[in-house]
């Protein structure tokens, strides 16, 4: 499978900028972090292929069957109307707390900031925006499925909710909103033109599209640092300055692409310090920030308390720092219980997959893309259950797939 292959490697260079970048993280741990994260690793990618050998669909025509074309499109367009709307709404409402507090410049990094000190409840919208945030999934899969047979105007519809939906996060001056909106635009694409030849034209514009994307991460990370040469530490982590990487780049590129590489490998250091501190039980509602405030709200218990986080936070501040999903997953039922959830999310992402490649149905798709993105940040966090929007979308969209799909093992 070649997005296992890409995974690996995503994974390795996390593992090996922790132990040989530039950010010198404190001697806490280190042997027993390596094989502890190691294996959470080796249980995922063994339940890859445990998924992908011993779990088998069994779906019936009747259940197999896929919607017609113009039902797909009255889909889309209903979930990107939705979709454009809120994102309007949050992209006026971010605009004019930007306008009322005086910027006279967007930089990304005041931006940042600024939402970061004036966040605010939004009473019903924000509601209405969880319970429909799958509708902006499914409309960009739906989208690049029916790319081909999409008229002018329907694809410009397309282009408003992508676009839209960079600006939503963009004026955030975070750069979460286009990892979401690249990658499911990756894997819906890579799943639908699976079998399909691409013509050159199509891998050339890929080929400049990806290096735009990392010079807009780039230069939104520089922008949040907003300085020009080398400091001695970065968010309380130290920096050696002799690393063969600022010998080789300027520091308008070395500096945002170190920062880059600690969102992939930080967060291990949080696991060395969790061995430091005694287990204290969430009952399940720890492992992410949305579980934990809408728990501790309804059993009247401030569960983040019991949480890791919150006993390393002098030495690791959880508001700014990475934790990787093992330690949020840790804080419900402790460390070695990630081993067992690795290898269950394992076989479930293979299984879901395996569905999406073959029968190529939009719930199982969007589902795929959604799990990509939860991989993708467990090196950093457990998006699944710290993000509203990604919760939502997972689990209603994997009610819906279980539901519509008889999986068994055959050994």
């Amino acid at each position: 499978m070649k997005l296992v292959s890409l995974y690996v490697l995503y994974i390795f260079s996390g593992i090996l900028i922790y132990f040989f970048g530039p950010m010198e993280y404190a001697d806490h741990n280190k042997l027993l972090t390596f094989f502890y994260i190691l294996n959470c690793y080796l249980l995922l990618f063994f339940g890859f292929f445990v998924g992908s050998k011993s779990f088998h669909l069994n779906i019936s025509k009747k259940e197999g069957r896929h919607a017609s074309p113009s039902k797909e499109l009255k889909l889309f367009l209903f979930s990107s109307v939705i979709t454009i709307f809120f994102n309007s709404y949050v992209i006026y409402d971010l605009y004019q707390n930007i306008l009322n507090s005086g910027l006279d410049k967007f930089g990304a990094g005041a931006i940042y900031y600024l939402n970061l000190n004036s966040e605010k409840e939004t009473g019903i919208i924000t509601m209405l925006m969880t319970l429909f945030s799958p509708l902006s999934f499914i409309s960009i899969n739906i989208g690049v499925k029916l790319y081909r047979s999409l008229k002018f105007n329907h694809k410009l519809v397309l282009y408003f909710v992508v676009i839209s939906s960079l600006l939503s996060y963009l004026l955030k001056g975070t750069n979460f909103g286009i990892f979401i909106v690249v990658i499911n635009i990756l894997i819906s694409s890579y799943i639908y033109s699976s079998g399909v030849k691409i013509s050159k034209l199509k891998s050339l514009l890929i080929a400049l599209l990806l290096p735009m994307f990392v010079s807009l991460f780039l230069y939104n990370l520089g922008s949040r640092l907003n300085i020009d040469y080398i400091p001695s530490t970065i968010a309380g982590v130290e920096i050696n300055r002799d690393h063969f990487i600022f010998n080789i780049l300027p520091v308008q590129l070395s500096l945002p692409a170190s920062v880059a590489g600690s969102y992939i490998s930080q967060g291990y250091y949080a696991v060395s310090l969790m061995f430091n501190y005694n287990f204290d039980s969430t009952l399940g509602f720890g492992s992410g920030y949305f579980l934990l405030g809408k728990f501790s709200n309804i059993l009247g218990d401030d569960f983040f308390k019991y949480t890791y986080q919150y006993k390393m936070d002098e030495l690791w501040a959880y508001r700014t720092q990475w934790h990787t999903a093992f330690v949020w997953l840790s804080n419900d039922f402790g460390y070695y219980s990630v081993f067992i959830l690795c290898f269950i999310f394992g076989v479930l992402s293979s299984v879901v997959y395996k569905d999406a490649k073959r029968n190529k149905g939009i719930v199982s798709t969007t589902l795929f893309a959604v799990i990509s993105i939860i991989l993708v940040f467990i090196p950093a966090n457990n998006i699944l259950m710290s993000n509203p929007f990604i919760f939502m979308t997972f689990y209603s969209l994997f009610i819906i797939w279980i539901l519509r799909t008889k999986v068994y093992i055959k050994c």
